[in-house]
């Protein structure tokens, strides 16, 4: 794509716009209160303990109180716990409510602070070029949002102190509460944390809670049954939900059969001695052995799955069928939780149970065939989203012998093919370092290039160039040039927006030698075009100028009209810094008229505001601001609340520049209330604007 992209790339989602002689944009509120707590837990018994400890130690204070280790073994309901307590408490957080599974005890790496804060940042309403770069800057950006706010932060399944403590929030009005396996010392020594170990329930809690779900009539009429039940379980809330959910979906069988059943059926090849977890293996076999065998099937191929969640296309795309009555049958017995319409997730436990039992009872061809399918079917849909948000992108489809073996979801809508980017980027993010890991080095070198529609929308620049380097790193491993010039170009694209300007100029000279020996012109011009905007922003005008005459023949003998556009402005504007007013006029002109003819808005704004920049140098006020207006019109039309926003800032700087700053203050304004309203950076530096010039005689 690099022989297509610019170094200006669309930013955040639109607002409402109504035009009455100026641009109007009604922004969201700067803040937005997130609830993202999970459900509350169904029959919750016990721990009045723990819950008045809690209590206790979330009274008062002066600076964040952390409960660090509302610790204990797997399946004991440290969640649970967590999530009750914050339901029942939730009055106490008007502010609103943050949650994140920091997945310390999953087969995929634990989630970076940089992932975590990146969602909490647009939880609060941040976005698109507001989110800084760097860890720190987020977290400082966060703890700013997070001030004086009365809010709750819960991290569920936390693996290292290292992982929690970029996300403490700055505030004593702000509780966080911490689960995890491990103890975490770190917190306690270091940042004064409390800390709560959870046990197993009493057996009289356990008792109440079998009865709670069971149903307390004909757990009554079984006592003795229903303690035996209570006792194979070792007071263990997980074990003893499923197994009483077991009995309860099964009203025409006596429980004491069930609970002989329990005992009888475990299996042997997926139990150690002296495991904690034997007893909890038992109650899963006893599950997933009374499931039909095409349901079987699926809840171990399912366990493959590298990400957090599963839709029921992806489930489908593994097993080539469609899967929705067997995913109801998994949910049906307790051995799936759907968390949202059409999407699934594993418990750790029962994901680490289904893993022992696919490598138990599936051949390595047949798990290895569902992951690929998988993996394809990903690489293909992301794809066609892709497409389906930028129809006009330079780069085509992604075409290659050994993806045509799965049918990719399609899309009705723009809309509908941003929710899936939202609703998977965090999977894809999975599915790129699994294949990377585990050899399907062409899926990783080309997955990264549709990743980049998710980066570029929310101006996340350094996880693009990362994904990116995974990608060319694949490409050369699979030794096709014609694979690594299609990474090198999604490589040296993220570099320019990641302003890492002289790696860019390295590997597009890479991608020149190789699209020259390939006799890829179009990918020619897209290295001297790349080349050409990392030395402009160098201040190279001369050598940049010299590159984009390169690239524009070019693009018009190749009838690439988009290129074409986009160098004949870029030289209009290289022109206008140089004091070649007239020519600068004439490119742009010549671009404005490819850009509306080949239906290519956001460049077209992008141009209309250069020549309104011009014109304004030339005293053609009246023109300027027609244009300047045109160019904000088009942005919001193309959802880009930041060039909106930056747009209107040039034209009231237009206007103050001329003496006219009381036309200037409303433009300020407007353009003020979206920076505000997608956290941008510039919002504090133009609010002082505005400020000193209302103070001015």
């Amino acid at each position: 794509m690099s022989g297509d992209s610019t170094r200006n790339v669309v930013r955040g989602d639109a607002g409402t716009v109504i035009q009455a002689g100026s641009v109007h944009l009604h922004a969201e509120s700067a803040w937005t209160t997130p609830r993202q707590l999970p459900p509350d837990v169904a029959h919750f018994t016990g721990r009045t303990p723990e819950l008045d400890a809690l209590d206790a130690q979330t009274s008062g204070g002066t600076r964040p109180v952390i409960i660090s280790a509302i610790a204990g073994v797997a399946g004991v309901g440290k969640t649970a716990l967590a999530v009750h307590w914050a339901h029942s408490r939730r009055d106490r957080f008007p502010d609103g409510q943050l949650y994140v599974n920091l997945r310390g005890f999953s087969p995929e790496s634990p989630l970076t602070p940089t992932v975590v804060l990146t969602g909490f940042l647009a939880a609060l309403g941040v976005s698109g070029a507001a989110v800084p770069q760097d860890t720190d800057a987020m977290t400082g950006l966060y703890r700013s949002l997070l001030a004086d706010r009365h809010m709750l932060v819960l991290l569920d399944n936390a693996a290292t102190a290292e992982q929690v403590r970029a996300l403490l929030p700055g505030s004593p009005a702000c509780l966080v509460l911490v689960t995890s396996r491990n103890r975490l010392a770190g917190l306690t020594s270091r940042d004064g944390a409390h800390r709560i170990v959870l046990r197993e329930l009493p057996p009289r809690d356990a008792l109440a809670l079998a009865r709670d779900v069971i149903g307390p009539v004909r757990a009554d009429a079984e006592p003795d049954a229903t303690n035996d039940l209570v006792q194979r379980c070792a007071g263990l809330p997980l074990a003893l939900r499923i197994a009483a959910e077991q009995v309860a979906d099964r009203p025409h069988r006596s429980i004491a059969a069930l609970a002989t059943n329990l005992a009888d059926r475990r299996l042997d090849t997926l139990t150690t001695q002296d495991d904690t977890s034997a007893t909890i293996r038992s109650i899963f076999a006893w599950s997933y052995l009374a499931l039909p065998a095409s349901a079987a099937r699926l809840f171990r191929l399912l366990s493959l799955h590298p990400g957090q969640t599963i839709s029921t296309q992806a489930a489908s795309a593994m097993t080539g069928m469609p899967v929705r009555p067997l995913l109801d049958t998994l949910t049906s017995g307790h051995l799936l939780t759907e968390v949202g319409p059409d999407r699934f997730q594993f418990h750790d436990l029962v994901r680490d149970f289904a893993a022992e039992t696919t490598h138990a009872c599936d051949t390595a061809a047949d798990r290895a065939k569902s992951v690929q399918l998988l993996l394809t079917w990903y690489l293909r849909t992301a794809d066609v989203a892709r497409l389906t948000i930028y129809p006009h992108h330079g780069r085509p489809r992604l075409e290659h012998d050994q993806l045509q073996n799965v049918e990719p979801e399609t899309f009705d809508s723009r809309s509908a093919a941003v929710e899936w980017y939202r609703q998977e980027h965090v999977n894809l993010q999975s599915a790129l370092h699994h294949a990377s890991q585990h050899g399907h080095a062409l899926i990783a070198a080309l997955l990264p290039i549709c990743m980049a529609t998710h980066y570029i929308r929310h101006g996340h620049w350094a996880a693009d160039a990362e994904a990116c380097a995974v990608g060319l790193e694949n490409a050369r491993r699979l030794g096709d040039e014609q694979v690594e010039l299609v990474s090198l170009s999604a490589f040296v694209d993220a570099l320019l927006r990641a302003n890492r300007l002289d790696e860019a100029i390295l590997h597009a000279e890479r991608m020149r030698d190789i699209a020259q020996r390939l006799g890829n012109r179009r990918q020619v011009a897209g290295s001297y075009h790349v080349i050409g905007l990392a030395l402009e922003q160098l201040e190279d005008l001369d050598n940049a100028a010299g590159c984009f005459r390169q690239a524009l023949p070019l693009y018009r003998e190749l009838r690439v009209q988009r290129g074409e556009a986009i160098m004949l402005g870029e030289l209009g504007r290289i022109c206008h810094r140089q004091g070649r007013f007239d020519d600068a006029r004439a490119h742009l002109v010549q671009s404005l008229d490819i850009c509306r003819s080949s239906g290519n808005s956001w460049n077209e704004a992008l141009f209309l505001r250069h020549l309104a920049q011009l014109e304004a140098d030339l005293g053609e006020l009246g023109q300027a601001v027609e244009h300047f207006m045109s160019a904000a019109r088009t942005y919001n039309e193309c959802e880009d609340d930041y060039q909106t926003a930056r747009t209107l800032q040039l034209l009231g700087d237009t206007l103050d520049g001329q003496g006219l700053t009381d036309r200037a203050i409303p433009a300020w304004n407007e353009a003020l209330t979206i920076y505000e309203s997608i956290h941008a950076p510039e919002a504090q530096a133009l609010r002082s604007v505005i400020s000193g010039r209302r103070r001015a005689p």
